[in-house]
């Protein structure tokens, strides 16, 4: 079981392409998961840019022959999502910013926090 965020940037959808590569070779269920963040500082990712992130990550999976599903959900923090979840699959794919290593220490990033979670199995 997969479990791939996607946020509706290139490092996100080249994330969700990793995870279907992975997915099709093992036959694994893949989840896509995108969340509407209410971080004030944060990027503002519009919920039609996560929706059209969800559909287009869902295209290439059905492109490559592969079944996801889909959900968008809401949090203060993708993190808040992402790792809970992420501990009832075998696999957290992650996509980073792309931002510059300052962006992200003011920001946060989402793959940063992940992999130094305290219950995180990298």
């Amino acid at each position: 079981r997969i479990l791939c965020g996607v946020e509706g940037n290139p490092a996100s959808t080249e994330a969700a392409r990793q995870a279907i590569a992975l997915a099709g070779r093992g036959g694994g269920e893949l989840q896509i998961t995108a969340v509407y963040t209410s971080f004030e500082l944060g990027p503002d990712y519009h919920r039609d840019t996560l929706e059209d992130s969800l559909v287009d990550a869902r295209g290439l999976a059905g492109d490559a022959g592969v079944a996801a599903s889909t959900q968008l959900r809401e949090a203060r923090y993708a993190i808040d999502v992402l790792l809970p979840e992420g501990q009832e699959h075998d696999l957290l794919v992650l996509g980073t910013h792309g931002k510059s290593r300052t962006t992200g220490l003011m920001f946060g990033s989402t793959a940063t926090e992940a992999a130094h979670a305290p219950r995180a199995r990298c």
